[in-house]
């Protein structure tokens, strides 16, 4: 499962609900500054996700307009999957994959995953409001409130985009009924 949103949207919310109803997301970052509980994404992820970004010309705060990703990252991002898919605990019939950037990069990270056998990849996402986005991005990088805005409607176009190809389950971080928000994510678990 491919865990999709924009930074700050309550991905890593997400995830740990997701990987406490037993879904395997290896090494994860359990701790950071503006995130107790971490950011639930692989280092490997992460690095892999940024050099495609910057070879495509971008980052995750300047996102290009298409990436273009070269066979040997394609590689890369493959073993990447695969170590993930090989170390998924013996009882666990699952494991999630969960950074920000994915979003720009979805097409990418399913071919890979494909290359393991996998022909049905699970996606999930969250979003929340623009402002509280924008806020948190202040917040934590000094964000000013205009490029933040352009920066989470990127990010949410393709979201957007790619649920209208083909529908998977969103839930809406910024709820303000926790029972809701809990019913939504085990229903996303099953």
């Amino acid at each position: 499962m491919l865990v999709l949103g924009m930074h700050r949207s309550g991905t890593s919310c997400l995830a740990g609900c997701l990987e406490r109803s037993r879904l395997h997301f290896g090494r994860v970052s359990r701790h950071a500054r503006f995130n107790a509980r971490g950011y639930h994404e692989q280092p490997k992820v992460m690095r892999v996700n940024e050099q495609a970004l910057a070879l495509s010309g971008g980052r995750w705060d300047a996102p290009p307009a298409d990436c273009v990703v070269h066979p040997r990252l394609m590689e890369h991002m493959s073993a990447v999957a695969g170590e993930l898919l090989e170390s998924t605990p013996w009882g666990i019939n699952a494991c999630g994959i969960k950074d920000p950037r994915m979003v720009l990069l979805l097409d990418q990270w399913v071919e890979a995953i494909g290359a393991h056998g996998i022909a049905d990849v699970a996606l999930a996402g969250s979003f929340r409001h623009p402002e509280a986005v924008a806020g948190s991005l202040a917040t934590r990088d000094g964000m000013d409130r205009e490029r933040a805005l352009g920066l989470w409607l990127a990010y949410n176009r393709r979201l957007v985009d790619r649920h209208s190809l083909s529908p998977f389950p969103l839930v809406e971080y910024d709820l303000s009924d926790p029972v809701t928000y809990c019913h939504r994510i085990e229903a996303m678990a099953r």
